[in-house]
């Protein structure tokens, strides 16, 4: 990602959810987590993971600026 002079990203800020957060029909299992916010905020896209699983590996993350992570373990290898 790259910087322009007047400090706004060249490209959208990403932000990926592991799917931990999804009850198995697709809603939300723990109700409003803030996503609002996100959705509000110039420059930023989110979405949740593909896949789910105990551990992140580098290949599901690379294209993320950000996590927010619930249960998935985060390693060195992440």
């Amino acid at each position: 990602m790259q910087k322009i002079s007047h400090g706004q990203w060249t490209s959208p800020f990403r932000v990926g959810l592991t799917r931990d957060f999804l009850n198995p029909d697709g809603s939300l299992g723990f109700g409003e987590i803030g996503l609002d916010l996100l959705d509000r905020a110039d420059g930023v896209e989110w979405e949740f993971l593909a896949k789910n699983g105990q551990e992140l590996v580098a290949e599901q993350v690379h294209d993320y600026d950000a996590l927010i992570v619930l249960g998935p373990r985060v390693t060195a290898q992440t």
